[in-house]
């Protein structure tokens, strides 16, 4: 990646990962705590939320003072992620994450809620016992909003006439959250300026509704073997994604939507209807809509990298450019 020419900034990440071994060594765990844990700490994620912290913290002028503490602070995010991860994969029912068997899937769902729970416990142990509890109240609004937004959207299950206000409020709890909190934290605890905090929060609010809008539309334009995770798998479970809502707003399928989701509702989607809903929501101008919302938020994103230095908001536009989309054609 680009963005870790910058200098340590590659061995900041491998200091995060070392501490999130760190957390778990194999040799005081047992029997499947162990291996569940070492399945779940021994995936390699692309790590966006600690690069972003580490990223923003160049911005502050006590980055050298404070990199041991920022280090430890990406491994608490990385872990919160994580948890949350597990934690939807038992909502969703989902087999796959990353191409591989998720822990609902391979040890059951019981021992997945304790999982996610264990590293959230563990993200609170860091937090107490290792210099970082200044950012503690921050850490557990960002997971309680987190919680809010996904009760919010659990709350929408199966409405398809969900206004997008309110989808975009759910997500900007489950998904948006962490990574405002990465930016916003990253700059504060290395020191840098009021504005540029606020800049960098707000450019993390946008990424993170970037990240999630593009995981809406990869779910209709690309598949399972690319992405690694059942596809439709959010619509079947009655969740809405936003191509899907801009979809049911237009009067050329909004029957056929409404329809979809009564199947789905019922246990009856099958592939058959897997075909129609991506007729549907392609006929509809669904997705032109999903992706139109999704570069507004690149492009804010992008200008609020125009006053940061330049090698850092260059890092901030690599990743920007990073998160595009496969071939639309026939969109």
């Amino acid at each position: 990646m680009d963005d870790l020419q910058l200098p340590r900034l590659r061995a900041d990440l491998e200091l995060v990962n070392r501490e999130l071994k760190r957390q778990f060594p194999p040799e005081q765990e047992q029997g499947r705590v162990r291996d569940i844990l070492a399945d779940v700490t021994g995936r390699s994620g692309k790590r966006y939320r600690p690069l972003l912290l580490l990223l923003s913290a160049r911005c502050g002028p006590n980055y050298a003072a404070q990199r041991p503490l920022l280090c430890k602070l990406g491994a608490v995010i990385e872990l919160i992620h994580m948890a949350s991860l597990v934690h939807d994969d038992i909502v969703d029912d989902s087999p796959l994450r990353r191409g591989q068997a998720t822990v609902q899937s391979r040890y059951g769902k019981d021992m997945a809620v304790y999982t996610g729970d264990l590293l959230l416990a563990r993200t609170m142990k860091l937090v107490f016992t290792e210099g970082l509890g200044q950012t503690g109240a921050a850490l557990c609004e960002t997971i309680e909003r987190m919680c809010r937004g996904e009760i919010g959207q659990f709350d929408c299950r199966f409405r398809i006439d969900t206004p997008v206000e309110r989808y975009l409020e759910n997500i900007a709890g489950k998904s948006v959250a962490l990574f405002e909190t990465a930016t916003r934290l990253g700059c504060q605890l290395a020191g840098g300026s009021a504005d540029t905090v606020r800049n960098l929060s707000r450019f993390g609010r946008h990424l993170g509704y970037l990240f999630q809008i593009r995981d809406d539309l990869l779910d209709f334009l690309s598949s399972e073997a690319r992405e690694g995770k059942p596809i439709h798998v959010d619509f079947r479970e009655g969740v809405f994604t936003l191509p899907v809502l801009f979809a049911s707003s237009s009067p050329k399928t909004r029957a056929e939507l409404a329809e979809l989701a009564e199947l789905a509702r019922q246990g009856r989607f099958a592939s058959a209807e897997t075909e129609r809903l991506t007729a549907a929501v392609r006929r509809s101008g669904g997705l032109e809509a999903a992706k139109a919302e999704m570069e507004y938020h690149r492009a804010s994103a992008r200008r609020l990298t125009e006053s940061l230095p330049s090698a850092i908001a260059q890092a901030f536009r690599g990743i920007l450019d990073k998160l595009d989309l496969p071939d639309a054609s026939g969109t």
